[in-house]
């Protein structure tokens, strides 16, 4: 059935030409290794090596993103809601840039936000639920301009779009905390965050793949995914 019912629909990443796939051992755990894929003629190559990542302190839930919606119902499989403290699971595009500087670093591409003064809107009865606004705000909302440097560079992650009410906000690719997990979001080393936003390219429309690597291999020819 789950064969059937993914073949009726385009490849998710049918118009990506850059992708980032996130694969964690299990639902539960927090790290993971990132890989960078670009497309050519031959479908997608691995570019550079994998990165060390952290997720959600628990683990992976599906989200709300480009791969086909009954994708948790068909395997009883975790689903991400607001404050789970999970990072979502499934196939997402990328946003703009967010940072502290008041321009991007030299050489990324990715259309980008001045941090201050904007918050990210977490509060799910908010009609600017999971969007980036200007502050002063009356609810609850996440700085983007933080007090330490997790958010020194961020990459949006196009998690559940569509907004709704308690699926989960503001996900994005961020700096780590050294020795910790993240509370939803995929962060990495300092170093590797700058590589990273400097490597996407907006013209290849870059997307992320993110899945416990059981379910990464269940999926993977349907979803025409490279071979890990």
């Amino acid at each position: 059935i789950f064969s059937l019912l993914i073949s009726s629909t385009p490849a998710p990443l049918e118009n990506a030409g850059q992708i980032l796939v996130v694969l964690t051992d299990d639902w539960n755990k927090k790290t993971g290794k990132l890989y960078k894929f670009s497309r050519n003629n031959a479908g997608f190559a691995q570019d550079g090596r994998a990165i060390k990542v952290s997720v959600g302190r628990s683990g992976l839930g599906w989200g709300v993103g480009l791969h086909p919606a009954d994708s948790p119902m068909l395997f009883g499989e975790p689903e991400k809601k607001e404050g789970d403290r999970k990072s979502p699971a499934g196939i997402f595009s990328l946003g703009g840039m967010y940072g502290y500087a008041p321009r991007p670093p030299e050489g990324a591409a990715l259309h980008y936000h001045h941090a201050d003064n904007l918050y990210c809107v977490d509060d799910i009865g908010s009609a600017d639920y999971n969007r980036i606004i200007p502050g002063p705000v009356a609810v609850s909302a996440e700085k983007m301009r933080r007090d330490d440097g997790l958010y020194e560079l961020v990459v949006v992650i196009n998690h559940n779009q569509a907004r709704t009410p308690g699926r989960g906000s503001c996900i994005f690719l961020h700096v780590a905390r050294r020795g910790g997990a993240t509370i939803g979001c995929t962060a990495m080393s300092h170093g590797d965050m700058f590589s990273l936003a400097k490597w996407l390219k907006p013209e290849k429309s870059p997307a992320v793949v993110q899945l416990p690597r059981a379910v990464y291999n269940r999926v993977r020819a349907e979803w025409k995914l490279p071979k890990i």
